[in-house]
């Protein structure tokens, strides 16, 4: 998981320098676009739902598909 709430740590990684947009800090799994940016600055736990969902059909809101450790 990307995000433990006990702490409010997110993981991030930067971007190599061979792909499209080097050195580009992104959350794991995709890219924050338009859509999660809310007055001037990214939601990043928008991203992280959003990204979830596209990448792996999995809602972080559903209790039934994400286990909390």
């Amino acid at each position: 998981m990307s995000h433990n709430k006990n702490d409010n740590y997110f993981v991030l990684g930067e971007m190599a320098e061979t792909t499209a947009t080097p050195f580009y800090i992104d959350t794991i799994g995709g890219t924050s676009d338009i859509n999660d940016v809310e007055q001037g600055k990214i939601n990043i736990t928008k991203t992280i739902e959003r990204e979830l969902k596209e990448e792996m059909n999995l809602e972080l809101r559903n209790s039934k598909q994400i286990i909390n450790s």
